[in-house]
């Protein structure tokens, strides 16, 4: 489950970034500030892992369709304190790209990924 999140974080590939891009505005208008992405010193906080714990949230929230849109907004406030927004766009939007993160997992994963220590 992490393989394309990290494929999608230091994706070479130009469509990929603006997606990436995309998804980063999407997590911001939440509250969650996401540091830049290469070295941090705390690596729980790192844009990687923060990223990947919301597509986790995301995936573990789908187990049940009836309740997955509910049920990932409760879920985020809970891990993410930090969570300002309380507008229903701002999460349909976030599960929207994560949507198409799972289903375009398998072009994701083919794409070439940058050197880590260059990304800034």
């Amino acid at each position: 489950m992490l393989e394309p999140i990290y494929r999608l974080i230091f994706t070479a590939d130009e469509k990929l970034k603006k997606f990436l891009n995309e998804l980063k505005q999407s997590i911001e208008q939440l509250g969650i500030k996401l540091p830049q992405q290469g070295y941090h010193e705390d690596p729980a906080k790192s844009q990687f892992q923060i990223v990947t714990r919301l597509f986790r949230i995301f995936k573990d929230s789908n187990q049940n369709p009836d309740d997955s849109f509910f049920m990932f907004k409760r879920q985020l406030k809970k891990e993410f304190v930090q969570i300002t927004s309380e507008n229903d766009d701002v999460y349909s939007k976030l599960i929207r790209l994560f949507c198409d993160i799972d289903n375009r997992k398998t072009s994701i994963l083919n794409t070439p990924v940058q050197n880590e220590n260059n990304i800034e």
